[in-house]
């Protein structure tokens, strides 16, 4: 991600607080209704436990901003081989600490500058899933939204083309997938009011209430 990192971890970071602060204005019910967490990744095939890092859940800013600056998330060591988008995803679906489904909505937002590879690493995957079909099978049984801010692959857009419309709005419509590795990167770079704009208005939109929603109350997600 190189010079593109920061751009994006700080748009976030101001992102994520302003819609935080938006819900703690409005909310009636005493108690936390968003939570966030990151799970930074890095290059496939390497031997190291720490392929996808695993940060946990947070619900204050404070925190979350903690898990921005961590030294974890950070780019560097990478070089330039496939990255394990694939074994970021299977963690957030299958070893994050959800909530009810009933009680909030679950998104899991890809952010990545290179093609992922087609099959998950042994260490992340305990010998269990090894393909994007597994992936795409863990995110419909967990009933996640997946979003990816990334460029064109067959993993990604298989994973996209499965996913049903319904009560969320189509997210492959709200990110399409980038043309190019260029392109993403361009965008994670935030340097005009354009792209800053896109990028909050797709979040606010993600996590809009939906009209004749039976589930969480309004503004609840993970």
């Amino acid at each position: 991600m190189g010079d593109c990192l920061e751009p994006l971890k700080e748009r976030l970071g101001s992102i994520v607080g302003e819609h935080a602060q938006m819900i703690d204005d409005s909310r009636l019910l005493l108690q936390n209704v968003w939570r966030v967490r990151l799970l930074p990744f890095r290059v496939i095939g390497r031997d190291d436990v720490g392929l996808v890092e695993d940060f946990p859940f947070c619900a204050t800013m404070v925190d979350f901003r903690g898990q921005l600056g961590d030294s974890r998330c950070t780019a560097g060591g990478g070089g330039e081989g496939p990255r394990s988008a694939l074994d970021a995803l299977f963690s957030a679906v299958i070893r994050s600490e959800w909530r009810p489904e009933t009680e909030a909505h679950r998104f899991v937002i890809l952010f990545t500058d290179a093609q992922p590879c087609s099959t998950l690493h042994p260490v992340t995957a305990d010998g269990g899933p090894d393909d994007v079909s597994e992936v795409r099978q863990v995110i419909r049984i967990r009933r996640a939204h997946p979003v990816f801010l990334a460029p064109r692959s067959p993993e990604l857009e298989a994973i996209y083309g499965s996913y049903p419309s319904g009560r969320r709005a189509d997210a492959s419509k709200t990110f399409p997938l980038f043309a190019t590795a260029e392109d993403a990167r361009d965008y994670f770079m935030m340097d005009t009011r354009e792209k800053r704009d896109h990028f909050a208005r797709g979040l606010a939109h993600l996590t809009e209430p939906v009209v004749g929603c039976i589930g969480p109350c309004e503004g609840c997600l993970d």
